[in-house]
């Protein structure tokens, strides 16, 4: 074992260092695939998103795996 410093990628994750502990990024591989499929210039856009809405836990019956596979 030897020490190659600090680790700054991990599993294709960008692994960074603030004030506040550490980020984790993966803006370098959205960025490989927006390329990719020619949408590099696109303009973000919020997501549509209703705060009043809340999740609830399932209540109702199980369903086996297996029915879906």
């Amino acid at each position: 074992m030897k020490d190659i410093g600090q680790a700054d990628l991990i599993l294709n994750t960008k692994i960074l260092k603030n004030n506040n502990g550490y980020v984790l990024s993966q803006s370098h591989n959205i960025e490989r695939v927006l390329e990719k499929f020619y949408h590099l210039e696109c303009q973000p856009v919020s997501t549509p998103y209703d705060p009043n809405i809340h999740l609830k836990k399932n209540t109702s019956h199980h369903v086996l795996q297996r029915e879906y596979a």
